[in-house]
């Protein structure tokens, strides 16, 4: 259950935005130097306040989370003096560009190794101990939550494919361009069956049905374009005009 308990609040995780990739760290700063006993000797909002960002930080929707955050919006900021913890740790190793190493409760562990940060830019080395399949649900969940590349993530609408694919452009709805091409002759077929289906056998169609009292053309005006052909049936309709006398 959200921890909405407070009615001033009423931020649950279901209207709570995700913190942005910018926003992330800077506040994961701010968490691990956070004082809980000056939180809780402050204002109730403030706590809220500070417990609704740590939600949208984690995306606690686990009933472990929900049961942790419950606590310490009750007053028991105890519930969350270990993820404190395991945050400074962590941001301590990456300061002094050092190693550290971590176990979950379920089992495994890890180990960050901020070492490679002291040649410059190289971003640090993270290691699980973990199976296979774990670490494979793991980093496909952290790297699915971004809803920019999430949302290129689709199925090929054309039906005989179906294939998963990750798309180039916000408009691509096939994997491919032979799958592109098949459902546009597709389509097109379809329509020049329904075309067939709605005129009747031995009858042509409304376009090439000749108009009442129409003139006559001759074979080159009737092989002509639509346009050249109304034009020759104007024509047709005129009076001959009479040659004047010399």
């Amino acid at each position: 259950m959200p921890y909405d308990q407070d009615s001033r609040v009423g931020v649950t995780m279901a209207d709570a935005r995700p913190l942005a990739w910018k926003e992330r760290v800077p506040w994961l700063l701010e968490f691990a130097n956070t004082d809980l006993v000056e939180l809780g000797r402050g204002r109730p909002g403030d706590r809220m306040n500070f417990l609704d960002d740590l939600s949208r930080y984690v995306g606690a929707t686990g009933e472990k989370e929900q049961d942790e955050l419950a606590r310490a919006a009750g007053g028991d900021l105890t519930a969350i003096s270990p993820a404190i913890d395991t945050a400074r740790e962590l941001l301590t190793a990456i300061a002094d560009r050092a190693v550290v190493e971590f176990r979950f409760e379920a089992g495994g562990g890890g180990m960050l190794d901020a070492s490679p940060l002291k040649d410059g830019w190289r971003a640090p080395e993270v290691y699980y101990d973990r199976p296979l399949r774990e670490m494979v649900l793991l980093l496909a969940l952290e790297d699915l939550r971004q809803a920019d590349v999430a949302s290129l993530v689709r199925r090929c609408r054309w039906s005989e494919c179906g294939n998963l694919f990750f798309a180039k452009r916000k408009d691509q709805e096939y994997c491919d361009r032979p799958c592109a091409n098949n459902a546009a002759t597709h389509e097109y077929q379809k329509r020049q069956k329904a075309k067939k289906t709605q005129t009747a056998p031995g009858e042509t169609g409304p376009s090439d049905r000749p108009a009442a009292n129409a003139p006559s053309l001759r074979p080159a005006e009737a092989a002509a374009p639509p346009v050249m052909k109304a034009r020759a049936q104007r024509k047709a309709k005129r009076p001959a005009r009479k040659r004047k006398g010399r």
